[in-house]
């Protein structure tokens, strides 16, 4: 059984570390690379969506394998929107270099400030220099630039549905409906031409922490680390404050109710 365990942990690591071939893009278009890894996210979801261990490290396992994968959806949102802007950039680009063909004299310092205007936002995607052009030529499948943003609208709401089923599955019933609401929130202001809107987070949500695996379990492991005393001072200090704040409030309303008595008593 502990072999069959390892054995799985090994592939479903595999999974996780699954890449396209380099410049896959180029030929196939982002969308299709963005499709490619919400398939491999879901089919681990799949993996581990209803399972429940009886051995508590299994189980923690399990629950941190549904974080990693969260955390990597909620990345490939960020980059699907960062791909949606530079989309509407290149159409609005080209729609300008089009018009620039037909007229006689051209305004082609506008012409060149929008150009630079996409390239700068490719180096903020993390392009290289050497992509620039790949990406000026890129078209996805023969699509209109309206038909690639219903495309890459529908992936961000099916991300979106994918972490919302991860919450749940953890019992993070409120998370997932946080999720869900921004999902439906930001399809809205897209729709009203609204650009970079998507981030991957919620501001009511806390940020997932995804517990690295270390050797301190192993023979000749570290020892766990000691306390810092100043941490624990300050820790003391807050913990005294709120005491404060609690007793204050208790004693306002004490004074409330004997008010209230008083009044009533008349």
């Amino acid at each position: 059984m502990k072999l069959k365990y390892f054995l799985i942990k090994e592939q479903i690591e595999n999974i996780f570390n699954l890449e396209l071939p380099k410049g896959f893009w180029k030929k196939y278009g982002l969308l299709n690379v963005s499709y490619f890894k919400y398939a491999k996210f879901l089919l681990l979801y799949n993996f581990h969506q209803s399972d429940v261990f009886e051995k508590q490290e299994t189980n923690e396992n399990r629950i941190n394998i549904m974080k990693r994968i969260e955390t990597q959806l909620r990345s490939l949102l960020k980059t699907i929107a960062h791909e949606e802007e530079l989309s509407y950039l290149l159409n609005k680009y080209e729609i300008f270099w089009n018009k620039c063909k037909t007229i006689i004299n051209p305004d082609n310092e506008k012409l060149n400030a929008e150009k630079q205007e996409v390239i700068n936002f490719m180096n903020i995607c993390g392009f290289d220099a050497s992509d620039h052009e790949s990406l000026f030529s890129l078209k996805e499948e023969s699509l209109s630039y309206f038909e690639t943003k219903m495309l890459r609208l529908s992936l961000m709401m099916r991300i979106r549905h994918l972490l919302s089923q991860i919450n749940c599955s953890m019992n993070f019933y409120t998370r997932s409906y946080y999720i869900l609401k921004y999902a439906l929130n930001n399809l809205m202001l897209y729709s009203y031409e609204n650009r970079l809107i998507e981030t991957g987070e919620e501001p009511e949500n806390p940020q997932v922490e995804v517990k690295i695996e270390t050797d301190k379990k192993k023979p000749g492991g570290g020892a766990p680390a000691k306390p810092d005393p100043k941490k624990l001072a300050q820790q003391a200090k807050e913990d005294e404050e709120k005491k404060l704040i609690e007793d204050k409030k208790k004693n306002e309303l004490e004074k409330q109710s004997v008010k209230i008595t008083k009044i009533s008593n008349i």
